[in-house]
């Protein structure tokens, strides 16, 4: 089992770490931030700001109009972009925010071998531009969700939510959750993460950058047991703030299940061990981002034998 587990997250992390592009450094950001908006410019927001037990609040928008525009300044060929996994959100009344895939490289045809066909490698940007011409005032490439689209992982559409994130008294932040996952015969493999960014000035910043907010993992052993843990997380801004920041609280659920299979179709099981703990965290603004342990993750399989 363990041998399998492993399998899994060094899948994931050879995928990760085989692109040429260059990875999304959170702790490179400047020591300051300045983000001054109007207080008018903030939209009102409810101090949750995910709850894994409900469904999330989305934005729906995508100013295609504007969409267009902003290509042409990105020097992004309109048709290459993907706009189903493509959406935008209003940030201000001057400024809106969009997330962008599209057709970086287009996979040569001839190949004979189709287990060698990666597919078009398909680029994610978060870009904030002007509402008025598409002018861009800053874009940053999100290395995680870069793919070939036959890849083990798929990477499904980053979405907004709708709210803004009310920070402190005068910044605002964009609320971003994105689904990623690996799909095989006796394993599987998701998990969604959660980031932050704002507008500083001119300049994105990565409050908080692809935190774990769901995960499920599961294996199929000796051919008819499953063993599978889920975490699932809820977010909420504390009334508490650290260095000009609200605090995020963070309350974890995790569940391990293992029980023979009698539904493969259904994954009905029939249980053999349950278990379940739950735990609560506070990330706290350092003064240039909210740090976590990238690699606090599950708590039952990882000690599993």
């Amino acid at each position: 089992m363990k041998n399998c587990i492993l399998t899994i997250g060094t899948l994931l992390f050879l995928i990760s770490c085989g692109k040429s592009e260059k990875p999304i450094e959170p702790e490179k950001i400047q020591d300051t931030i300045a983000i001054t908006p109007k207080e008018s410019e903030i939209k009102e927001v409810e101090t949750p700001i995910y709850n894994y037990e409900k469904d999330s609040d989305f934005s729906k928008e995508l100013d295609l109009v504007l969409l267009s525009k902003v290509a042409t300044n990105l020097k992004i060929n309109y048709e290459d972009i993907e706009t189903d996994k493509t959406s935008s959100i209003v940030y201000n009344d001057d400024t809106a925010f969009f997330t962008i895939t599209y057709v970086a490289k287009k996979w040569k045809e001839g190949i004979e071998n189709w287990e060698e066909n990666d597919g078009d490698y398909l680029e994610r940007i978060y870009v904030f531009v002007n509402k008025s011409n598409g002018r861009i005032i800053d874009k940053v490439l999100d290395d995680e969700s870069c793919v070939y689209e036959n890849e083990a992982l798929k990477v499904e559409k980053t979405e907004i939510f709708k709210k803004l994130i009310k920070l402190n008294e005068n910044i605002a932040g964009i609320a971003l959750s994105t689904l990623y996952y690996v799909s095989a015969h006796d394993v599987g493999y998701d998990e969604t993460k959660f980031s932050i960014l704002a507008l500083d000035g001119n300049k994105i910043i990565k409050l908080v950058y692809a935190y774990p907010i769901q995960i499920e993992n599961s294996d199929s052993l000796d051919g008819d047991v499953l063993e599978k843990e889920t975490r699932n997380s809820t977010i909420s801004i504390s009334d508490s703030a650290t260095n000009g920041f609200f605090d995020l609280k963070i309350s974890k659920n995790f569940q391990y299940e293992k029980g023979k299979m009698t539904d493969f179709e259904n994954e009905d099981i029939a249980k053999i061990i349950h278990k379940n703990k739950k735990e609560s965290q506070v990330l706290k603004f350092n003064g240039k981002i909210y740090p976590f342990n990238s690699e606090d993750r599950l708590r039952f399989l990882i000690n599993s034998n």
